[in-house]
């Protein structure tokens, strides 16, 4: 359980330093910590899952904590950044969505449908030349030491972004 006042990045790095038992009771590499080898293979792992659900995603990088993903083509906004983090103690993803400034964006996005495993959360702040919308939050489970994120919800964030907005239908 998170301390009183703890701000959230030490929580997360209190989180991702947990050890993990690997099968044979030796330590296994940290959860989730930036850089690890085992953080690639988690986002490489979701990355195949984005790819199944109509994104376009480029290879994690050693350098990052997070994907860059886009709904359909490579650059073409709005810019996905989805991080394994720690809510209240459970594993969970967050997809953080920035743009430029697209028109019906925010709408789309207030206007998404949440479910018990998946919700956006509306954040108004700009962070460099990007605007950040917001996150989506997907809560997920865990199979071992691999996450198991629900396709249902990321072809529903796919749908979200994708959707013809109503200038495109006039």
């Amino acid at each position: 359980m998170r301390a009183r006042g703890m701000s959230d990045r030490r929580w997360r790095r209190m989180w991702c330093s947990r050890v993990r038992k690997g099968e044979d009771g030796s330590p296994s590499e940290p959860l989730f910590e930036r850089g690890s080898q085992r953080q690639l293979a988690v986002l490489a792992e979701l990355r195949e899952q984005l790819l199944a659900a109509g994104f376009y995603c480029e290879s994690a990088r050693a350098s990052e904590d997070t994907l860059r993903v886009y709904p359909v083509r490579r650059h073409e906004l709005p810019l996905l950044n989805p991080r394994y983090v720690s809510r209240d103690g459970k594993p969970t993803l967050e997809i953080a969505v920035l743009s430029k400034g697209i028109p019906g964006l925010a709408t789309r996005l207030l206007g998404f449908r949440a479910t018990s495993q998946c919700r956006f959360e509306h954040v108004a702040a700009m962070q460099g030349e990007f605007r950040r919308h917001g996150r989506f939050v997907v809560e997920i489970t865990m199979r071992g030491n691999s996450p198991q994120v629900p396709s249902h919800a990321l072809q529903s964030i796919h749908q979200c972004l994708t959707a013809p907005r109503r200038s495109d239908k006039e």
